[in-house]
């Protein structure tokens, strides 16, 4: 009997699920970094189920206010700089190295849109000692030697700022593009007891004896710590149709982004046949 109930049922019904309205938001990146010029990606958000090309928005008025001097970014078409971050506006101005003043974005819109944000440029770092290990393996009669890193760095804990340390191999920025990023190790300085602390970086088989590898330290906001692992989260999701959706984290009002100062501290060194300390 119940067979027959699963034969002669039809259980293929189509069914219409209506749209929400969306409405676009103006979305921003801004990464200010002392020493380079302002740049920023000003585009618009569109609805998932339109299109996947993001639509930039060429007509705006971009200003980063610190202190007395007033910014103005222009439009100057979509370009890459040297960590291959899209931006369409500029200042051939360079950031300052001002760690006590803020630093505030105000953008309007053709549309009379609005966006506000505030940042600072976090203090200085520099990773102290960096020790790696190299480890003998036998595989297939044929010797394999992995790298292991264990770096230490000193932590400012009164300072509400995240670390963020990973290594590339190459010896430029450029280089590493198609690369794997090894080991990107986030430390929230709120987890840390003490002004110094030693963290143990563990790479995979990725690295040998004989690479150029780059080492990369950043400091930065904990806006952007938020900012970053959120898209992540939601990128992933996206990927994943039993997957939560995620949520991102913004600090900029009126709109969807990030508007952050960032400090960079970038090492190159070439990995040896034996197990060594590196001092900077």
């Amino acid at each position: 009997m119940l067979q027959a109930c699963f034969i002669y049922n039809d259980f293929e019904n189509e069914a219409e699920i209506p749209r929400l309205p969306y409405t676009p938001k103006l979305a921003v990146e801004c990464y200010l970094e002392p020493g380079k010029p302002y740049r920023l990606l000003l585009t618009q958000t569109v609805d998932y189920f339109d299109t996947a090309i993001v639509s930039s928005v060429a007509a705006a008025q971009v200003k980063i206010v610190h202190g007395n001097n007033t910014q103005i970014l222009t439009f100057s078409g979509a370009r890459t700089n040297s960590y291959a971050k899209i931006y369409n506006y500029r200042s051939n101005t360079l950031v300052p190295n001002d760690t006590l003043n803020a630093f505030e974005l105000n953008i309007t819109d053709t549309y009379g849109n609005n966006i506000t944000a505030s940042t600072y440029i976090p203090g200085d770092i520099r990773l102290d000692t960096m020790y790696y290990e190299v480890n003998t393996e036998i595989k297939q009669d044929s010797v394999l030697k992995k790298i292991n890193f264990r770096a230490k760095i000193t932590v400012q804990n009164e300072i509400d700022d995240v670390y963020r340390l990973f290594f590339n191999r190459g010896s430029s920025f450029s280089d590493t593009l198609l690369n794997t990023r090894y080991n990107q190790i986030h430390i929230d300085t709120t987890k840390f007891v003490s002004q110094t602390d030693t963290i143990y970086i563990f790479t995979d088989a990725g690295f040998r004896s004989g690479d150029t590898v780059t080492i990369n330290l950043h400091r930065s906001t904990k806006d952007y710590y938020y900012y970053y692992r959120t898209t992540r989260s939601a990128f992933f999701a996206n990927l994943n149709p039993f997957s939560t959706p995620q949520a991102i984290v913004s600090n900029i009002k009126g709109g969807i982004g990030i508007f952050t100062g960032m400090r960079t501290w970038r090492k190159k060194i070439v990995l040896g046949d034996k197990s060594t300390g590196v001092e900077f």
